[in-house]
């Protein structure tokens, strides 16, 4: 079997599979009722000690949702290649030091042969925006596939067509995003605050500056408006409120979409 093997572990997250476990549940704390069936959840993808505190407020609303979820497909932006377009990997399974999970590779393929995307190991190697999410899942989900998509200079149509194509019961569609880069804390809050209200509107010409995951969510929102999805914003703080100084602090928002 071929398995995309973590780039990131001990880094990022821990790579000890007992400390690994306890620091997942330790950022997502207690399940809550979100009220709602989540279809997406927007999550940064930073280490743990800056964002996971973050990404847990929304990963523990799943507990209604996760008995329905059987696939997740994760998208996120492009950050150690020039990559052109959206890629998925050959690989069987990712794994994470706290086992492998396995890639919806039927579904890979019929992107690929209608176009959609491309094979691009090379994009997901090295890739941590969707590796981060792994753990998340691992610690929410009983038994479910994913399709990672790593997502680089596109169109709005490029990705709004590609996440119309895979929207089918029981996958939840993870976007993995951070906000605003290394402004001062009072900056960083008042730049991430507008473009909260901006995504909370299904905004569609966010750019890098505002978001890393720009090219992500300008498609995805595009099909949230088409499809009448729903959001609402979970938790936001940035590096300076976690683990970081305060004078070059990076952006953290989570939401649900439902």
């Amino acid at each position: 079997m071929s398995i995309r093997e973590p780039a990131v572990a001990g880094s990022f997250y821990c790579d000890d599979p007992i400390d690994l476990a306890d620091s997942v549940m330790q950022c997502i704390g207690e399940f809550v009722d979100a009220g709602v069936h989540a279809k997406a959840l927007i999550v940064p993808h930073a280490g743990y000690i800056y964002s996971g505190p973050v990404a847990g407020a929304a990963y523990r609303l799943l507990a209604n949702s996760c008995n329905d979820i059987d696939r997740v497909v994760i998208l996120g932006p492009c950050h150690r290649i020039a990559l052109q377009g959206l890629a998925v990997a050959s690989y069987e399974a990712f794994s994470t030091p706290l086992g492998d999970i396995s890639v919806d590779i039927p579904a890979c393929q019929n992107l690929v042969d209608k176009g959609l995307v491309q094979y691009s190991n090379e994009a997901h190697q090295f890739e941590h925006s969707l590796e981060v999410q792994l753990p998340f899942l691992q610690g929410c989900l009983a038994k479910f596939t994913i399709l990672p998509i790593v997502v680089g200079a596109c169109s709005i149509d490029d990705v709004y067509t590609v996440i119309n194509a895979l929207n089918v019961e029981g996958t939840l569609f993870l976007i993995s995003t951070d906000m605003s880069h290394f402004h001062t804390y009072q900056q960083a809050n008042a730049i991430d605050n507008f473009n909260i209200v901006r995504m909370l509107n299904f905004d569609t010409d966010l750019t890098g500056e505002d978001a890393c995951g720009s090219n992500v969510l300008n498609g995805f929102f595009k099909f949230c408006d088409h499809a009448k999805w729903k959001i609402r914003m979970v938790k936001y703080e940035n590096s300076g409120d976690t683990a970081g100084d305060k004078e070059k602090v990076v952006g953290y928002a989570s939401f649900i979409v439902y």
